[in-house]
């Protein structure tokens, strides 16, 4: 629940549900060196080219922020992008060949390289449309169940008398 009463979630353009999840083996973290969080958009006026309701995770490192090399190289090992045979992780052109600049032994020297190389990793962000972290649309059945508390809330709004602030107006939206 949003804090501040029914008019300012009425009223906003994105709304974030925020939980904390334990991280599995396969986490590229671990309790000790950071948190594994779970985003759920339920809003999303932002955004028209795509399904706005999704869930994301994301893995925050102590003293770091978020982690965005191993969650990056798990979403391009996933996509077929990063081939991972064994410990070895490699791209390789059309015709089969393995790139040479883009081939490591190991998560942790992809990680070096990329640090070392920012250049390198934002090639490698680009090939998944520029989108990091493990994005999940939600179900039908979770879109649907948003779109009826949403209709129910314009509905009570309605009743109230209340109308969506303008983007641009200035004062106080509740």
């Amino acid at each position: 629940m949003i804090a501040g009463g029914k008019a300012i979630r009425y009223n906003n353009m994105v709304t974030l549900e925020f939980s904390n999840l334990t991280p599995d083996d396969s986490d590229p973290i671990t309790k000790e060196t950071g948190k594994k969080i779970k985003i759920r958009v339920t809003k999303n006026h932002c955004v028209i080219d795509r399904n706005p309701y999704v869930n994301l995770i994301y893995y925050i490192e102590y003293g770091q922020g978020i982690e965005k090399y191993f969650s990056t190289l798990q979403q391009l090992v996933n996509r077929g992008i990063i081939d991972a045979r064994g410990a070895w992780l490699s791209l390789h052109f059309e015709d089969g060949s393995v790139d040479p600049e883009f081939k490591w032994q190991g998560k942790q020297r992809f990680k070096e390289d990329m640090i070392a190389n920012p250049t390198k990793f934002d090639t490698l962000v680009s090939m998944l449309d520029g989108v990091t972290g493990d994005v999940e649309n939600m179900s039908e059945a979770e879109i649907t169940e948003i779109e009826k508390a949403e209709k129910e809330l314009a509905e009570e709004m309605a009743k109230a008398g209340v109308d969506k602030v303008d983007a641009t107006e200035q004062g106080d939206a509740a």
